[in-house]
């Protein structure tokens, strides 16, 4: 222990006690990368731990943010001591939800997860501040330790050492704030040995950064603003790792398969993703020796996930009349829904056909459509609306609404909603906006199972529709709600354009300026934004007195603001 002190002092971890290091040093995920350490702790810990795939370092805190702790979540018990420390009913639901999300960042589909259906994952103390552990494990800060412990599980491959996570995960995979950072980055910064490396959410990563700076050993703090990311930054690029457990052309079919139905079924915030559409790409490069109906399902698949990552004009989507015979009448269905918002993003010269095409599928007794059918009437309502013809539109997508209503399922209405309401703003109906808010419009968002993303949504659309009836304040209200607007760029973009609008009408002129700079710098930053650049260009335009011909003609522009998608 004498040598063990006085190597402490010669290193980055000064001030650590003995007896800590040499807890901490049993465990991989403290090791230091300072050599001299590793060898004393290999001759001071002869039963140090594995670090295994599947286990990551947790950060928690109690229920008052206090008292930090070191764990090790683990998919097999704690080989040695009397540790009856266990996850509480909701983190360990949060495991399975973990699965998904890992599937769906990491292109590891079900056929080569390697993760078992009934995985089990355990709380393994390893440092604590108190005289006691704490019974129960929980807390939403565990969930990016959670995500990073499935995915190392799904992909065969520990978590580097030195890394560890504290931030709470959507389920559109984006980063939120947790409590507690000053006391965790303490705890690692003082008693992690070898842990350096944090990952936050982009929200949290300035106050992370302060409390690391005032202790004395570096802790380096990276914000992530969603899971794709941070498995990137801890996995790194695993599309050729996918790409080689493809060996057999079943793995290829079991392959194709998998990632149709994720695309068919999975909600819009799912499919954004450059890795799943990564994937994609390879399963429709090896599928060119299969059946024609194998590669339609990888063409299908690729083409849903580009038209999400507003890539459509690339990957048209493949009629799918040769192949829906073959299909379940569910999946028939969520392949026309796909299939007419396709025409609805992409102008599409046979819009009438396919709606009169898609018609035929759909239950006409409305105690007979299941979700399917209802996810069919709110694409047709959308490519209804895309052509013009609101009022048709309208009528469809109450069908939806009322669809979803009677299965009990308010939250899935979200899209029909959204959709249903930015035709009332376009048509300037203030009643029937007013009795959508007061109404659906409330339940849906008081639902318990509403997404946050969803309320995002729907709340940005229920702003643009009251401003657009030129009910300036309320549509303000909305708007400046306390949300996370700012994790979907162009849902950020366009709240802010349609504040300045209100502003404006409220002959608040300095703070409509303030939020078209935003937007204008926004922009600047990332070139799929500069639609709202022009929108706002637009905006100025319409509201001077008087009018710039270069723009073209003022029904032009004003149809153009009036009708853009967001």
């Amino acid at each position: 222990m004498k040598a063990l002190a006085e190597l402490l002092e010669q290193t980055a971890l000064d001030g650590v006690q003995s007896n800590d290091a040499r807890r901490g040093l049993r465990w991989p995920c403290c090791r230091p990368l300072d050599g001299r350490l590793v060898a004393v702790a290999e001759n001071l810990c002869a039963d140090a731990e594995r670090l295994e795939p599947g286990m990551a370092v947790m950060l928690a805190v109690d229920d008052l943010g206090r008292s930090p702790s070191l764990w090790l979540a683990s998919p097999r018990a704690p080989s040695k001591g009397n540790f009856d420390s266990h996850f509480d009913h909701q983190t360990t639901h949060y495991f399975e939800r973990a699965h998904a999300l890992a599937i769906r960042n990491l292109l590891a589909i079900s056929p080569f997860t390697g993760l078992e259906p009934r995985t089990s994952w355990f709380p393994i103390p390893v440092y604590k501040h108190g005289d006691r552990w704490a019974k129960v494990v929980k807390g939403r800060s565990l969930e990016l330790s959670i995500c990073l412990a499935v995915a190392s599980k799904v992909l065969g491959r520990p978590i580097p050492s030195g890394l560890c996570a504290s931030a709470a995960v959507e389920t559109s995979g984006e980063l939120d704030h947790v409590e507690g950072l000053d006391e965790k980055v303490s705890l690692v910064a003082r008693t992690g040995l070898g842990l350096s490396r944090l990952l936050v959410s982009q929200e949290d990563e300035g106050p992370a950064r302060a409390a690391a700076a005032n202790q004395q050993r570096l802790v380096d703090v990276v914000g992530v603003r969603n899971l794709a990311d941070a498995l990137q930054i801890v996995f790194g690029d695993v599309e050729h790792e996918i790409e080689s457990r493809l060996i057999s052309d079943d793995q290829l079919r079991n392959a194709i398969e998998e990632l149709f139905r994720e695309a068919l079924h999975s909600d819009n915030v799912y499919l954004p993703s450059k890795s799943l559409l990564g994937l994609a790409q390879i399963l429709v490069k090896k599928a060119s020796h299969l059946d024609p109906g194998w590669q339609w399902k990888a063409q299908f698949a690729q083409a849903i996930i580009a038209r999400h990552l507003g890539l459509s004009d690339k990957f048209a989507l493949p009629n799918p009349a040769g192949v829906l015979s073959s299909l379940p009448r569910p999946l028939r269905l969520e392949v026309m829904a796909h299939w007419l918002q396709d025409a609805a993003d992409n102008p599409a010269s046979d819009c009438e056909a396919r709606i009169a095409q898609v018609r035929l599928c759909v239950s006409e007794v409305a105690l007979e459509r299941h979700e399917g059918d209802l996810k069919v009437l709110g694409a047709m309502g959308r490519l209804l609306a895309a052509n013009g013809a609101d009022h048709a539109a309208a009528e469809v997508l109450r069908e939806a609404i009322e669809g979803w209503q009677m299965l009990g399922q308010v939250p899935q209405m979200s899209y029909a909603l959204c959709e249903y309401l930015r035709i009332l703003g376009i048509a300037r109906q203030a009643e029937a906006v007013r009795r959508v808010a007061d109404g659906i419009g409330r339940e849906f968002a008081c639902d318990p199972e509403t997404s946050s993303h969803a309320i995002v949504f729907y709340l940005l659309t229920l702003g643009r529709a009251f401003i657009q009836c030129g009910l300036f304040d309320l549509g303000a209200r909305e708007l400046q709600r306390e949300l996370a607007w700012d994790s979907i760029p162009h849902v950020q973009a366009s709240r802010l354009r349609w504040l300045a609008r209100a502003e404006m009408a409220m002959n608040h002129k300095e703070a409509a300026t303030s939020y078209r700079t935003t937007v204008r710098q926004m922009a600047a930053e990332d070139s799929t934004l500069s639609e709202f650049r022009d929108l706002v260009r637009d905006d100025i335009a319409l509201e001077a007195e008087t009018w710039s011909s270069s723009l073209g003609a003022r029904e032009d522009v004003e149809l153009r603001a009036s009708r853009c998608r967001y």
